[in-house]
């Protein structure tokens, strides 16, 4: 069954990497973007597993500590995501963040919950390693600064915790289920959209100064503010459906074993998409790492 939640898994990994790439496509991927899509991200996530949940929020201490721990993670590596494209190639980020996410973890798993390593997941791993890091070979002119490369250990670490909050909390008998962790999750997260999105525009007021009486003022066009936020809040249910399933997952499967799998699967879906749906060239390198990635995923199977 846990491979059954894993395919679903990587499946919501892959809708949400499709409609993300449309929202930042048609508004772009700034700081106002990006708080705007957090911000309303977290409310439809709330709403989704608040509902799934029967109107129900309840309150279980080690649920309310690791969720703010993935709220954090999740935020802060968003945050970086943005910083990430004036400092370092994105495919370096990217890479950063997967591997990050995969390997913490696993090595989590190996010397906390006695989980065991076979020849195959070990290949696998390998595998999945060297498809994250082939792209980073790609030629496209840009440089990576010392921030930048601060800023992909960073994430490294960020996403690795991330994953290892999260399977803590699902294997901690006095934790609150599945549904309760994702609703104190989007609260932390709205807290925390709320809170930078405050400080934002604070220091953005005060950089331009006060506005003349004389300046032109833009008529308001509802259409163009109502279609981003719903395509936001059906975004946020594909991820709510997915990391559910992903949740559902660390339950059993081991965390050397789902992490990996979710990864190399997340890589390869959302490659064919990006391809499918926005004509993303494929180049060599990209192809030559989604065939290791696709070897990688399936000696997890074996």
């Amino acid at each position: 069954m846990e491979y059954v939640y894993i395919l679903i898994a990587v499946l919501g990994i892959g809708g949400l990497f499709v409609m993300t790439k449309a929202y930042q496509t048609k508004c772009g991927n700034g700081a106002k973007a990006l708080i705007g899509f957090s911000f309303w991200f977290a409310i439809g996530g709330f709403f989704f597993s608040f509902f799934a949940n029967c109107c129900r929020i309840d309150f279980a201490l080690v649920t309310f500590c690791l969720s703010l721990v993935v709220a954090i993670a999740i935020g802060f590596d968003n945050v970086a995501g943005v910083v990430a494209l004036k400092y370092c190639k994105m495919s370096l980020y990217t890479t950063f963040i997967m591997a990050g996410g995969m390997v913490i973890p696993s090595f989590f798993g190996v010397l906390f919950l006695s989980e065991t390593l076979s020849v195959w997941r070990i290949s696998g791993i390998i595998a999945v390693i060297i498809a994250l890091i082939v792209p980073v070979f790609e030629k496209t002119g840009e440089r990576t600064s010392k921030i930048g490369l601060l800023l992909c250990v960073a994430v490294f670490v960020s996403n690795g915790l991330n994953n290892v909050a999260s399977k803590i909390h699902q294997i901690n008998e006095t934790a609150l289920t599945t549904q309760d962790f994702l609703i104190w999750i989007n609260i932390w997260y709205f807290i925390l959209a709320a809170t930078f999105s405050l400080i934002y525009f604070t220091i953005k007021k005060n950089g331009k100064g006060r506005e003349t009486d004389n300046a032109e003022k833009t008529p308001i066009n509802l259409k163009a503010i109502l279609l981003p936020i719903l395509w936001i809040l059906l975004t946020s249910v594909v991820s709510a459906t997915g990391q559910s399933f992903n949740l559902l997952a660390a339950k059993t499967a081991d965390a050397s074993l789902m992490y990996p799998l979710i990864t190399g699967g997340g890589m390869v879906l959302s490659a064919v998409s990006g391809r499918i749906f926005f004509k993303e060239k494929i180049t060599k390198l990209n192809a030559i790492s989604l065939m290791i990635a696709v070897v990688g995923t399936l000696l997890f199977a074996i």
